[in-house]
């Protein structure tokens, strides 16, 4: 099986850097979304023999990691591996996927085991099972002793590492480029999961994840993403009448209360200038998912304080 491995990078030389020195694997491929750190030069000269396409520009999570998913599919890859580039691997990672995979074939998508970097006895997550009832997932294992296993099937895999078979690819198609960062590795999951895959942990596969800094304007960007990227999930994956009722019960009372805070907030408590720009960050969200306005986002969010904006 020939195996992938497929690191983004964003502005994150130290991290990749890093990463790259506990992946042990032939096949690596390192995509640069338009860095401005130095990061390919110092990526070229420390590992002169790993693939470095350069986007040029930022194209998202997901953009950027489909430029890798295409080129390793045109190499001939029987799967991927997406590697976030703030994660460290154990020995013998990516042949862990590979046995798991072999052994069981009806299982499109596998996620690792991934550890809190600074807490190596703590887990980040191993995915989520979709909440109806809130329209969000449920998020398993979040923060559990290492040794936990999941005791239901899950409808995602956490994004840090995700072993995909080409047959997936093939059947339901690549990462949706619109989401850009969060919940398009659910969106994909759960499009595997209605062509008949089967979607699992790798509890062998074990790694360390330090969690993305790759948000410069800090939680403001994060709601941002969040609630855009949960609006696109709700409309790609639920059906009619499923959409109807999340908005009516769910989506629209939380948009309205957040916009109360928002004024309520900006007019007796200007002080409180984070919480400030998150509601404008949720506001914004809303409004441009509904005029189908994707991509990176407005300028205001890559500023390194936005609560100076507000």
């Amino acid at each position: 099986m020939k195996v992938v491995v497929i690191i983004l990078n964003w502005n994150g030389k130290d991290d990749t850097l890093a990463s790259l020195a506990t992946v042990s694997h032939p096949h690596i491929i390192v995509v640069d979304n338009g860095s401005t750190d130095g990061s390919v030069a110092a990526i070229r000269a420390a590992y002169p023999t790993v693939q470095l396409i350069e986007a040029g520009v930022n194209l998202g999570y997901a953009g950027g990691n489909n430029v890798g998913i295409e080129k390793a599919l045109e190499q001939g890859a029987d799967a991927v591996l997406l590697l976030n580039n703030d994660t460290v691997v154990d020995p013998g990672f990516v042949e862990a996927f590979i046995a798991s995979a072999t052994e069981n074939p009806s299982i499109g998508i596998w996620g690792g085991y991934p550890l809190q970097f600074h807490d190596p006895l703590r887990l980040d997550h191993l995915g989520g099972v979709w909440n109806p009832e809130k329209g969000d997932f449920d998020l398993v294992g979040l923060h559990q002793p290492s040794g936990f296993r999941a005791d239901q099937p899950l409808d995602y895999v956490c994004g840090c590492s995700i072993f995909i078979q080409r047959a997936v690819f093939d059947a339901v198609g690549l990462l949706e480029p619109k989401f850009f960062l969060f919940w398009e590795e659910a969106d994909l999951a759960m499009r595997a999961k209605k062509a008949g895959f089967g979607v699992a942990v790798c509890y062998s596969a074990h790694l360390r994840h330090k969690v993305s800094a790759s948000f410069i304007g800090g939680s403001p960007h994060k709601k941002y993403f969040w609630w855009r990227g949960r609006l696109l999930w709700i409309e790609r994956n639920c059906l009619p009448q499923e959409k109807r009722a999340l908005f009516r019960k769910i989506v629209y009372p939380e948009l309205w209360h957040y916009t109360k805070l928002y004024w309520i907030k900006r007019i007796l408590s200007p002080a409180k200038k984070q919480k400030l720009a998150e509601y404008r960050a949720i506001q914004q969200a809303i409004r441009d998912f509904l005029r189908g306005a994707f991509g990176p986002g407005p300028a205001w969010l890559f500023a390194r304080d936005a609560r100076s904006l507000v």
